[in-house]
């Protein structure tokens, strides 16, 4: 009895059991090459969508600061308007009306890391507590006149409008990129 083995057959001899191992191994080796490769684009699309939502995340806190700036520079002048009126009670509002616009601002910028370190968070920090002081001291009555009460937090504010300048320049480049 001759015994015949896959390697001494030329490959139109084999049996048909060896033929469907063959196209096993065949199908096998390709469907590991897909699974590597899916593997492969799933990672890369991971990457990807990571920094599209960084980018997404970055112009929302731009927007949002875009439209919350520019407020603290109307309500700069209408602070310098009330006062140049000497009415108490419309200085105290604005006061009130800036420190809560400076506190959304600073808590915007804490919130998100890359800019809890920008410049302006102290300066806002400060404008706040002046405006706070200076409003206080209104309410308990006072006998110095507006302009010498509110003569600091209008200081600290003005410097917060300039650099709150800067920062919007900042932001539109970084929101158009």
């Amino acid at each position: 009895m001759k015994i015949l083995t896959a390697a001494s057959q030329p490959w139109w001899d084999l049996s048909l059991s060896n033929v469907l191992s063959a196209a096993q191994l065949v199908f096998t080796i390709a469907g590991f090459s897909i699974a590597i490769w899916q593997l492969v684009r799933s990672a890369n699309a991971n990457v990807a969508s990571k920094a599209l939502l960084e980018k997404v995340r970055l112009r929302l806190l731009g927007n949002d600061l875009l439209l919350g700036l520019p407020e603290l520079h109307t309500l700069e002048d209408d602070l310098d308007e009330a006062v140049k009126s000497g009415e108490p009670n419309e200085i105290q509002r604005k006061l009130v009306g800036y420190s809560r616009a400076a506190a959304r601002i600073s808590g915007i910028l804490k919130a998100d890391e890359s800019s809890a370190s920008e410049p302006i968070v102290p300066l806002l920090n400060q404008a706040m507590s002046s405006a706070t002081k200076a409003k206080a001291e209104i309410a308990e009555g006072t006998s110095r006149t507006m302009v010498e009460v509110t003569r600091v937090a209008i200081g600290k504010i003005s410097k917060v409008s300039l650099e709150a300048s800067s920062l919007i320049a900042r932001l539109e480049k970084r929101v158009s990129d």
